[in-house]
């Protein structure tokens, strides 16, 4: 079982293993939001985005073990709640660390990867990306630990290709090339989901092999206008440039050679062609991002893993030779919409509610020694806030209060939303709990088992194995 095999690695694994039938669960994290930054400035940009986020879990990734201490002492000088975990600490240090976390009682733990494996915690409501993931695969399962309780949660990557060449730089000091290749490849990939316009989620499910018809609504591409402009001639000048160059030279290079560099890296017999120089009017992060539209277009491709080239895309020959008109993508994008939710996933209003019933949660857990959320979910203390329920019957329509449950912590939350209730003079909210009273209504009457399910129970009990019952009762 496994939460991450692309296609190749799928594959594989049913050869290796002779597996006759495979089955394939969806890969959509449909709570999910992914985003992605300009990595410019990100320190500063981390703190702006969790300003709004005090008080919740989340898991900051790093690429080294110096910039996730650094990156933790950064935000614990701005007033956050964090701890740094990476292999370097000892092993005492980081079950001490990761036991804050899973307990409520560190926020954010800043981390290399070496963190993770094996965390169930259900609240982490953000998985930022300090860097850029090695592949897609660690990326979607890192990103995987957000959000398990269904409740909205955001993935956010900092991107910058100067993150794909330090990544370059570990695998060329693998000694097989074969696996070296392989590792390029992936790396690609994770590069194209950051500067893809097209929906996040609907590029990472691709990957997977499974089909999504994108505008997921969920993503920051989605969230997006995408202003075009005729750019047939800006197309053409680095087309022609490409074509002139018989194709051979990498993106960076024929910037400079659009752009007129007088660099020693340009060959001198270029400096005679006729588009050298036709583009200095543009700066460098302009090319580069007309030239990712392009390739995301076809217009271009890039061939090579190490060192990737520019070539001609298929639609390449009809904006040289036939005049075909190019519409480019705009550098400025403006946010059209907000982020859709379904009806389950409701706003928090009453934040000092949220809080108190934290404390609960928490005092809880320490008492009986399990996590916060062996108590409740987040879910069940949004629904609490959000209802605001006056009685045991209106907790039994809140989303992780059973009968079981009610007897042992409902007076306790109750108190505490009854209290805050009577404080701010504020009526109860349950006459808009419709949906839960019906699903809890159908769980109930679904509890007792059928004629056919007791038959199963009682060949099981008299000691036949489960292919003997499934044969027996065909």
């Amino acid at each position: 079982m496994t939460a991450t095999a692309d296609t190749r690695t799928k594959n594989d694994i049913v050869k290796i293993i002779g597996l006759e039938k495979i089955f394939v669960s969806s890969f959509n994290r449909a709570n999910i939001h992914y985003a992605v930054q300009p990595k410019q400035d990100s320190r500063s940009r981390l703190v702006e985005y969790l300003n709004d986020k005090r008080g919740q879990s989340g898991i900051i990734y790093t690429l080294s073990r110096k910039s996730a201490e650094s990156t933790s002492e950064h935000l614990n000088a701005h007033g956050f709640s964090t701890t740094a975990y990476h292999a370097g600490l000892g092993t005492d240090v980081r079950m001490q660390r990761q036991e804050e976390f899973i307990q409520d009682r560190v926020d954010i733990v800043v981390a290399t990867i070496a963190f993770g494996m094996g965390i169930d915690k259900s609240n982490v409501r953000f998985v930022v990306h300090m860097d850029l993931p090695k592949n897609i695969e660690g990326y979607y399962q890192e990103t995987g630990r957000a959000g398990r309780d269904g409740l909205p949660s955001e993935a956010l990557l900092f991107f910058s290709r100067g993150d794909a060449i330090t990544l370059r730089g570990f695998i060329d000091q693998g000694s097989d090339p074969k696996q070296n290749q392989l590792l390029y490849d992936k790396l690609n990939q994770m590069i194209t989901f950051g500067e893809t316009r097209k929906c996040r989620r609907q590029y990472l499910l691709e990957y997977f092999s499974e089909s999504h018809d994108g505008q997921c609504d969920n993503c920051d591409n989605c969230l997006k206008t995408f202003d075009v402009f005729d750019g047939t001639e800006i197309a053409q000048k680095v087309l022609s440039a490409v074509y002139r160059l018989k194709e051979s030279f990498g993106a960076n290079y024929v910037i400079d050679f659009l752009r007129g560099s007088k660099s020693k890296k340009i060959r001198e017999e270029h400096t005679w062609m006729k588009t050298y120089g036709i583009g200095q009017d543009l700066g460098k992060p302009m090319w580069q991002a007309y030239i990712r539209n392009l390739v995301e277009d076809d217009y271009l491709r890039v061939d090579g893993t190490k060192f990737p080239i520019l070539k001609l895309g298929s639609k390449a020959t009809a904006v040289l030779f036939n005049k075909q008109k190019v519409s480019l993508v705009k550098i400025e994008t403006i946010v059209r919409k907000s982020s859709s939710r379904s009806d389950e996933q409701l706003n928090v209003k009453h934040y000092d509610l949220m809080s108190a019933l934290k404390d609960v949660r928490r005092a809880l857990a320490t008492k009986e020694n399990v996590p916060p959320y062996v108590i409740f979910s987040d879910k069940t203390l949004v629904e609490l806030c959000h209802y605001l329920p006056a009685s045991e019957n209106d907790l039994l329509r809140i989303n992780g209060f059973g009968q079981i449950k009610l007897k042992r912590y409902g007076p306790q939350f109750l108190k505490v939303v009854v209290d805050y209730c009577t404080a701010q003079n504020l009526d109860s909210n349950m006459g808009s709990n419709t949906k839960v009273a019906k699903k809890r209504s159908t769980t109930t009457n679904s509890k007792s088992a059928s004629k056919t399910q007791l038959e199963t129970v009682k060949l099981f009990q008299a000691g036949l194995s489960i292919p003997e019952i499934a044969r027996k009762r065909e």
